[in-house]
């Protein structure tokens, strides 16, 4: 092996290792960002279900103002008899995106017509479920992480970033 060739393979699998450390260093943070952040910036609560509608309040969790909030409100129907169920699920899902930017630790009340009301069945039961499925965090000026208002934002919190599950 000449002193050529040695530097040239010295040169690729340093290259090599570094395409690794950095690919496996984004796959790390992009998993993290998605398995903790939906739940960390919003929660669901309170959740009414009729046949027609469905509503519920929705809270910021954050510092921060969310908007562009986009929710799933999703209605198993659960068979009586699960080792026998029936040959059609009534089960839908519907997308819905809650109007206006919800403020820092604020919230709101978010409320969904269903476009046909649940049929009433003697079969089963229907049971609802909204999670949220992608949300816009933007950092407020002078709203830092429980500081009083007039302090200055952190480095690094001067954008809008969207989360998704």
């Amino acid at each position: 092996m000449t002193m050529r060739s040695s530097t040239r393979c010295a040169a690729g699998l340093g290259v090599g290792l570094w395409l690794l450390a950095t690919t496996a260093g984004a796959v790390n943070e992009q998993a993290e960002r998605v398995t903790t952040s939906l739940d960390r910036v919003v929660r669901i609560d309170d959740v009414r279900s009729t046949p027609a509608e469905v509503r519920a309040l929705v809270v910021n969790e954050t510092d921060d103002q969310i908007e562009n909030v986009h929710l799933l409100v999703s209605d198993q129907f659960l068979w009586r008899n699960e080792r026998h169920p029936g040959s059609d699920s009534p089960g839908d899902a519907h997308p819905v995106v809650v109007p206006g930017p919800i403020p820092p630790r604020g919230s709101t009340t978010v409320r969904f017509e269903r476009p046909d009301p649940l049929p009433d069945r003697h079969d089963g039961e229907f049971v609802t479920d909204i999670v949220p499925t992608e949300i816009t965090r933007r950092p407020m000026p002078g709203y830092d992480e429980g500081q009083p208002s007039g302090m200055s934002v952190s480095p690094g919190r001067s954008s809008a970033s969207t989360i998704s599950r």
